[in-house]
């Protein structure tokens, strides 16, 4: 037996709480003490006064629409063949939940919740329906291993359901919030890969697709580190032709661009200024919502990091679309090589138009209109910017972490160890003089001095080389000649290979040198593809510029 809705007479499923089709909520008060009851309720479960079954005037669209979804309950059966297993989370205009399909044994999905009944106009919402069908539509038809699969949508009970692949992982978001810092330059350069080909193929149909909102909370990152995927497809659209700006300003506070501030229409850099976001976030752990618009240099949060990729995040994050990356393509090229046998693109310097601060916008997930920043005066300008060097075969058994840096000269580095083994020395005497001092101050024997000898050499060997290399990469005679000792991820070797680097394999070239063949391993790096000398590769350790 149906309801009749008492705003509109409409008929309704009975125990159902909105009107299928004005959307009012189909509750009733208490005369007497108020309390909203179901319209179906014969007397109050507060007072116990009779209901006489008035609905209550309140319309759907005052109930915030958090609390329009996220609302299906364990083993609920939707769409005639998922069944709910959990609710993943829920936010903004929907929720998703995991469930698993009746008709596949079950196997499970995701499945991603909307709501339109806070729309109250009829037009608007059959419009809402509409877009929301093209968007799923779309979402079916992409083909990629960095998108979870959309396997069907429907419409039920006034929200709107779309199915696609369960994925795994954590998000990018999460793993920063845990590093508390940045990640490695490897592993960002890992992702950076990934996220530039999906961007690739989204920007390659026809029309374009834009994602516009790409952040680490959008990036899933598998088990195992290796592999990620581009979630939430919950604001992405056709790019029109011939609009010359967004109706709606949509987008994440610091990783979106300016022309998402209803200042312009957005395109595919605008995708572009989001992925240089989510990289900066990525590479110097510090969070662009903090300061919109404004991307201080990568190195001076990350020193470590290489001088091309923070150019070529620089150059991502431009206020003015001409001045950024064109396409996709052209920032992969950028950040991972051309076609063998082509020249890399010079940029004789980045345009004026740099990042500068802006007014601080609260989170949200629809940024509200706002004035965009005047530049500075003068233009703020950057070192002129070289393209790292390409993949290229001469340059395969580079490490990944190394990329856009290069080795040191083994001049260099015959000058550092010059430097080292004499200021060492000075250290030794100094280190020595000072225990034959106390020794003979207590009238000890020659044997006993010689040993203190020996202690003050071993001393002002760890003081000397290794504590500082361990540290960071540089003893005095390295930081004179501008070179430094990293690891295969470009980092400070520490403890670890610096005691195999200078203990094993300094000691092991040491005692061969009686051989010769010592000598061997210290002109390995002459005609070495890595440029190491034996005691580096024993350490695991590589000696660039820096």
């Amino acid at each position: 037996m149906t309801q009749p809705c008492p705003q509109c007479g409409a008929p309704n499923q009975p125990g159902a709480r909105f009107c299928n089709q004005c959307s009012t909520a189909l509750t009733q008060s208490c005369p007497s003490c108020k309390q909203p009851h179901p319209i179906t309720a014969k007397f109050c479960n507060g007072c116990g006064a009779k209901l006489n079954g008035a609905t209550s005037a309140t319309s759907v669209t005052s109930i915030p629409p958090a609390q329009l979804t996220g609302l299906l309950v364990l083993n609920t059966q939707i769409g005639g063949r998922y069944l709910v297993l959990r609710k993943l989370g829920q936010g903004g205009m929907g929720a998703v939940y995991l469930v698993s399909d009746q008709r596949l044994a079950n196997k499970q999905y995701a499945l991603k919740e909307m709501s339109d009944r806070a729309i109250a106009d009829p037009s608007e919402r059959q419009a809402a329906l509409q877009a929301f069908q093209q968007e799923a539509a779309m979402l079916a038809s992409l083909d990629h291993a960095n998108l979870p699969k959309v396997t069907d949508y429907f419409e039920e009970g006034g929200n709107q359901y779309l199915v696609m692949e369960y994925v795994q992982g954590q998000t990018l978001e999460k793993k920063l919030e845990m590093a508390q810092g940045p990640l490695p330059e490897p592993i960002v350069r890992r992702y950076a890969e990934q996220l530039c080909d999906v961007l690739v193929y989204l920007h390659g149909q026809r029309p374009p697709i834009i994602f516009r909102d790409l952040k680490p909370a959008n990036i899933m990152v598998l088990p195992g580190d290796k592999q990620i995927k581009l979630i939430d497809f919950g604001i992405a659209r056709h790019f029109k032709l011939g609009k010359s700006k967004d109706t709606q300003a949509m987008g994440t506070p610091g990783y979106a661009a300016p022309e998402q501030y209803g200042k312009g229409q957005s395109d595919a850099r605008t995708d572009l200024y989001a992925f240089g976001a989510t990289l900066h976030h990525a590479i110097t752990g510090r969070d662009p919502s903090t300061e919109p618009f404004k991307f201080p240099p990568v190195r001076s949060f990350n020193a470590i990091a290489s001088a091309s990729f923070e150019q070529i995040v620089g150059r991502s994050v431009m206020l003015d679309p001409a001045d950024r990356w064109q396409t996709a393509r052209e920032l992969q090229n950028a950040l991972f090589g051309q076609a063998a046998g082509s020249q890399p693109t010079l940029i004789g310097a980045l345009p004026a138009t740099m990042p500068v601060y802006a007014p601080r916008v609260a989170t949200q997930a629809a940024l509200p209109p706002a004035p965009l920043p005047a530049p500075l005066s003068p233009p703020l300008r950057q070192p002129p910017l070289l393209m790292p060097t390409p993949y290229t075969p001469q340059f395969a058994s580079m490490p990944a972490g190394l990329l856009g840096n290069s080795y040191a000269s083994y001049g260099k580095r015959v000058s550092a160890f010059v430097i080292d083994v004499v200021l060492c020395y000075i250290l030794v005497i100094i280190l020595g003089a000072m225990g034959a001092a106390l020794l003979a101050s207590g009238a000890s024997s020659g044997s006993a001095a010689g040993g203190m000898f020996l202690l003050a050499a071993l001393a002002a060997s760890w003081l000397y080389f290794l504590w500082p290399t361990a540290r960071s990469g540089q003893t005095l005679g390295k930081k004179a000649m501008k070179i430094k000792v990293v690891d295969d991820c470009g980092y400070a070797p520490g403890w670890g290979k610096t005691t195999l680097r200078y203990v094993i394999g300094f000691g092991l070239e040491n005692l061969l040198m009686y051989m010769v063949i010592g000598l061997l391993g210290w002109l390995w790096p002459l005609w070495d593809a890595n440029k190491q000398a034996w005691h580096d590769k024993i350490g695991g350790t590589f000696v660039i510029d820096g």
